[in-house]
C-alpha cells in the first residue's frame, strides 16, 4: 500500500538513481491521495492488483463491515490518471473457481473504461 514512507522512499531512489526507471506494486488503494506526490515521470510502470469487477474485489478483500464501493472507484480512476499520464499499467488479477464467472464482465467493464485499449496497459 502507498503511504507516507514508501513515497519519501520512491522519491528518495528517484533522486538518487536519476536515469532509473521505478516500477511499482500497489493494490492501488491510496494511489490517488499519494498521486500527487509521487514522480510520475520516473515511472516505468505500476503493476495494481485488482481482483475483477466491483464485487468480487470488495468481497474478497473486505469483510462486511468496513465494504467501501468507492475504494474500488478511486483505483479505477488512479489507473486512468496513470493511463492519461503515459505510465505503463499492468492490471494483476486471480482467476479462480468463483471470479472466471466474472472474468468477461471485468474485461468489458475495463474496455469500457478506455483502460484495456490503452496502449498503457496490459
Amino acid at each position: 500500500m502507498i503511504n507516507d514512507e514508501s513515497v519519501n522512499l520512491i522519491n528518495y531512489i528517484s533522486e538518487k538513481w536519476y536515469n532509473a526507471k521505478i516500477s511499482l506494486f500497489t493494490n492501488g488503494i491510496n494511489l490517488l491521495k499519494y498521486y500527487d506526490k509521487l514522480p510520475i515521470s520516473k515511472l516505468g510502470e505500476v503493476d495494481i492488483s485488482l481482483d475483477g469487477i466491483k464485487k468480487i474485489h470488495i468481497d474478497r478483500r473486505y469483510n462486511k463491515s468496513n465494504r467501501n464501493y468507492n475504494i474500488y472507484d478511486n483505483i479505477i480512476y488512479g489507473i486512468k490518471k496513470l493511463i492519461n499520464d503515459e505510465v505503463n499499467v499492468i492490471i494483476k488479477t486471480v482467476v479462480d473457481k468463483d471470479s472466471y464467472k466474472y472474468i468477461l464482465e471485468f474485461k468489458k467493464f475495463l474496455e469500457e473504461e478506455g483502460i484495456l485499449d490503452s496502449k498503457y496497459c496490459e
